[in-house]
């Protein structure tokens, strides 16, 4: 019923008792399958949303990661992630290269969703792919008053991501770059050998 997008016959299957614990992937699909108002009523009668794919990758963190790497898919799937955000979608799995849901939310670039998951972020200090950070991320992206959050929280100024890169070198603006300088932050020496 969820592949052929037939809402009235997953209402009709749901109210006769189908087993949602029977289809680990069941949000997945419909997800992947574009049928919106199912995924909602499926996360909404219970559905896991804190599945996993066959690679590992939690739901939300599947659908932020889509978000941010096309473009053209973006709100659609900012959509399905405010979903899972409202039936309770824990924000701190990470992803299968590390990737959390706020590093991933930053680079979407909605405020709402960037939002709704810090407020349930516990690990602000996790890397993510490349072993890049939300202060990161945050600088990357402009977000100057998240980079003072971060900061105050303590998160590291002079962390480095795999390629040897701190945060005030991600700096989308002199500003963020002069609030991370005044915290400590410099450039240091990238990979030198």
């Amino acid at each position: 019923a969820v592949n052929c997008g037939d809402e009235g016959l997953v209402d009709l299957l749901l109210e006769k008792g189908a087993s949602l614990r029977d289809d680990p992937d069941i949000l997945f699909t419909a997800m992947d399958r574009g049928r919106y108002g199912i995924f909602r009523a499926l996360a909404g009668r219970g559905a896991d949303v804190n599945g996993r794919n066959r690679d590992g990758e939690p739901i939300l963190v599947h659908a932020l990661r889509s978000a941010a790497n096309y473009p053209e898919q973006r709100e659609t799937h900012l959509r399905y992630a405010a979903v899972l955000l409202d039936n309770g979608a824990d924000v701190n799995l990470p992803g299968k290269d590390r990737d959390t849901a706020l590093i991933l939310a930053l680079r979407c670039g909605s405020e709402d969703i960037i939002s709704r998951v810090r407020k349930k972020t516990r690990e602000l200090k996790a890397k993510g792919l490349h072993d890049r950070t939300a202060l990161m991320m945050a600088a990357k992206h402009g977000y100057l008053s998240l980079v003072r959050d971060l900061v105050e929280e303590g998160a590291d100024v002079n962390g480095r991501d795999s390629f040897g890169w701190a945060p005030v070198m991600f700096s989308a603006t002199a500003e963020i770059t002069a609030y991370l300088e005044s915290k400590g932050g410099t450039t240091g020496t990238v990979n030198a050998v």
